[in-house]
């Protein structure tokens, strides 16, 4: 039993008696009980991690390009949610529930996967996958690597615990400069640093869904939290004949939200419980269609951003040729709000009052609309795919 297994014993015991209050506690030791590490023959296999949705969604390009050397893959997350986006976005690829970070968890995973490579999404550093890692010859790649300025803090703080995981990994590919400084800043060796393209702006675009109709404008309201839908609905009053996508960044909010449409009288469809019938507001409560109602749209909010959470995936939207409005929140996607917004791809609201003027002057105006999308487009539009083929190839003989 090492140090790390103790540590992990005594924060499970005392998580223990409260998860029940803390559903996503418990949904993700749910996963990880329901969808252990499947047992796969040998062969050459990376081992994919991502924290959830996201993550997953953006692995694409990476597994494109493992496809196209002749590699299989596995692909694991640490939510039941993740495991769902997996499931539909890459139907042929295995995937399973992270196990926690016990030192017998990891190495059975390690025994049941076989892999010869390990590749982490933006930055899941469990010490004893990487220690195994390591112990194993398995090289460990962390591909478009993402550093808040508060994790960032947090990282250095905690520099003597988390040092030597830093440095088991052999390549990082951050999404930005600043990631890259922030990564130099905690001791990472300029020559295992390789910036590349965000891989959300790379996967392949979804087409326009079915399910929504054509004919009228679209906004998407994706990524909301808590007070951004009353926000939406407040401006949406004003955009006669648009239609409204509504999509929560969390699963366990979709009734709220779903209440709160009916606390204000407001018909809607959900998309969960398909009508034959027309709508003017639809609440998206699925998973992983989001990119879908983006590809429908001609304006986007992207939420986590009028509330302070953040700010979520800009180039989403973007990518589609989608104007994007955010809030002023955006420390966690900074780079790419900035760059979008230098492009003339994207604005800024102050707050709700600002938002509902914004959206107001857009409806009115379908040539800054265009103009906004395809600043947009060019933004997040680029050659790297390329760039991420040529920095990996010496990764996959």
């Amino acid at each position: 039993m090492t140090p790390w297994d103790l540590a992990y014993g005594a924060a499970r015991l005392a998580l223990e008696p409260v998860s029940w209050a803390a559903p996503r506690l418990r949904a993700s030791l749910d996963a990880r009980r329901l969808h252990p590490p499947p047992e796969l023959g040998a062969g050459k296999r990376a081992w994919i991690h991502g924290a959830s949705v996201g993550e997953i969604l953006s692995a694409g390009p990476v597994l494109d390009l493992l496809k196209s050397k002749g590699w299989e893959a596995a692909l694991s997350c640490n939510t039941l949610t993740g495991l769902e986006a997996a499931g539909r976005a890459f139907p042929g690829v295995p995937a399973f529930a992270m196990p926690l970070d016990f030192s017998g968890r990891i190495q059975d995973a390690f025994e049941k996967l076989k892999p010869s490579l390990l590749i982490l999404l933006e930055l899941e550093l469990w010490p004893q996958l990487l220690a195994e890692a390591e112990r194993r010859n398995i090289p460990v790649l962390c591909v478009n690597a993402r550093i808040t300025e508060k994790s960032f803090r947090s990282y250095r703080r905690l520099s003597v615990l988390l040092g030597p995981s830093f440095r088991r990994v052999a390549l990082w590919l951050p999404q930005g400069e600043e990631h890259a400084q922030r990564l130099k800043a905690l001791g990472v060796a300029p020559d295992r640093l390789r910036v590349i393209p965000n891989l959300k702006a790379l996967s392949a675009p979804p087409a326009r869904p079915s399910w929504i109709p054509s004919g009228s404008p679209v906004l998407v309201a994706g990524s909301t939290h808590e007070g951004e839908e009353q926000a939406v609905l407040d401006a949406f009053q004003a955009l006669p004949g648009w239609r409204l996508v509504l999509a929560p960044r969390h699963p366990q909010r979709f009734e709220a939200v779903a209440g709160l449409l009916r606390t204000r009288n407001l018909s809607f469809s959900q998309r969960s419980r398909p009508e034959a019938g027309d709508w003017r507001i639809l609440l998206l409560d699925s998973l992983g269609e989001l990119g879908a109602a983006y590809a429908a749209a001609e304006l986007a909010f992207v939420g986590g951003s009028l509330a302070e959470v953040g700010g979520h995936n800009v180039l989403e939207p973007a990518r589609l040729g989608v104007g994007v409005l955010v809030g002023p929140h955006t420390a966690h996607v900074e780079a790419d709000v900035e760059r979008l917004e230098a492009s003339g791809g994207l604005l800024r609201v102050r707050d709700p009052a600002g938002l509902a003027g914004t959206l107001e002057r857009l409806a009115r105006d379908p040539a800054t609309r265009r103009a906004l999308g395809e600043a947009g487009f060019r933004a997040s539009s680029g050659e790297g795919a390329g760039i991420l083929k040529e920095t990996l190839a010496g990764y996959f003989p």
